[in-house]
């Protein structure tokens, strides 16, 4: 860009005369290639009819590039991703120590993570990446982490990382049996935000979302919007294990091929909000939308169903509010129970349990519990709940207790 020169301009200015400052060409073209220098540069095309309905691509390329400025590197496609990926032991890789924040774009075929054209190396036939120095690893809407049938996860160890959007995606086919998750926590202050796992199949343990073995990594650490979906597995499969901090989190249609494979939603998962475990089933199996979770308000189980195997809406845990257990189907003889053996619970709802022979329960074992709810006309073993008044029927209120 230069300012102009045309005649009669009073230091680079323009002038309304006399004389008035003459356009040059050089004026011109310099402004119309610096615009089109900013709309090329946002992968925009420059349309070449000046009357056509065109008269946004600046702001569009603004737009564009605006949220892009934040970032070390631009991946755009599947050599540029393995190039900021460094080996650095058998299966053991980390984002190169430069990137400190990372913006993968939407490709449509997805990042390769195993098989021939990834970053694996040395031999490696899978491989497991850590984020290193990276603070921001973010992901377009639609772009994913594609494990071609590889065994591959993901673990955030940079404490103040987050993981924006970053989806890790399965090719429906292939059972996966080295590792067990897909994300592996391991710092403080990391912020999973609507990352997801999808259409892995696994031959063992599957966990997709695993907290850390160290405690403090999962007490600050948070998962905002994070999903799971069309996942299977021959063993046992998890969507969320050991995890803390959860808000609005999704596990959802995951399902088994072997009989005695077991599929749980929340598994051993602590202070959650507004989740939701749907569409969850086996055969002979165990389902459990949430097994042994504490702190749990406003959470959802619907649609889990097994041939012969137990379902548990909720089963085990404790300080449980607001839940409702909806629509756990079993088409033969087995257990089904909206609420099993949950301690300190209160405004929760079990709703259209239903078995062939077996025991169908709406609570069952539990203990301490407030303003529940359910149409079944079984719950059993419960302590310290009046049931004594027959206008409150299977109106559960916990009685005037005195604490000594």
């Amino acid at each position: 860009m230069h300012r102009t020169t045309g005649t009669g301009n009073v230091a680079g200015l323009f002038t309304g005369g006399p004389p008035a400052t003459c356009l040059t060409p050089e004026f011109l073209n310099s402004i119309q290639e610096e615009i089109c220098g900013v709309i090329e540069s946002a992968g925009i095309a420059v349309a070449t009819d000046g009357y056509s309905d065109t008269k946004n691509q600046l702001l569009a390329a603004i737009r564009t590039l605006l949220p892009t400025s934040q970032y070390d590197v631009i991946v755009t496609n599947q050599a540029q991703f393995n190039a900021i990926i460094e080996r650095i032991g058998a299966n053991h890789y980390h984002i190169r120590d430069s990137y400190r924040s990372v913006l993968l774009r939407n490709t449509g075929i997805g990042y390769l993570c195993g098989g021939s054209g990834s970053f694996l190396s040395g031999g490696d036939t899978w491989g497991y990446l850590q984020t290193n120095n990276c603070t921001h690893f973010r992901m377009e809407n639609g772009a994913y982490l594609s494990d071609a049938g590889t065994p591959f996860y993901m673990v955030p160890n940079t404490d103040y990382c987050k993981m924006d959007n970053v989806w890790i995606r399965g090719d429906a086919v292939t059972y996966l049996g080295t590792n067990e998750e897909s994300f592996y926590l391991e710092a403080n202050h990391v912020t999973y935000d609507n990352c997801k796992v999808s259409h892995r199949y696994r031959n063992a343990v599957g966990y997709e979302f695993r907290g850390s073995a160290t405690s403090a990594h999962n007490y600050t650490s948070k998962y905002i919007g994070c999903s799971v979906f069309d996942c299977s597995c021959d063993t046992r499969t998890s969507g969320f294990y050991q995890c803390l901090n959860l808000v609005n989190c999704v596990v959802h249609n995951c399902f088994t091929l072997s009989a005695l494979a077991d599929v749980y939603g929340f598994d051993d998962c602590d202070t959650m909000s507004g989740c939701t475990a749907s569409s969850l089933s086996t055969t002979t199996g165990d389902v459990f939308g949430f097994l042994t979770c504490a702190r749990v308000t406003c959470c959802y189980a619907v649609n889990l169903s097994s041939t012969t195997g137990s379902i548990y809406g909720f089963n085990g845990g404790s300080l449980v509010t607001s839940c409702h257990a909806f629509n756990l189907v079993s088409s033969g003889a087995a257990t089904v129970i909206g609420f099993g053996a949950v301690t300190v619970m209160s405004c929760c709802y079990a709703q259209t349990i239903t078995t062939v022979g077996g025991i169908e329960s709406g609570f069952s074992a539990c203990s301490y519990m407030s303003s529940c709810y359910t149409v079944e006309a079984s719950n059993p073993t419960n302590d310290f709940v009046n049931t004594d008044d027959a206008a409150v029927g299977t109106n559960f209120s916990c009685p005037g207790t005195v604490w000594t």
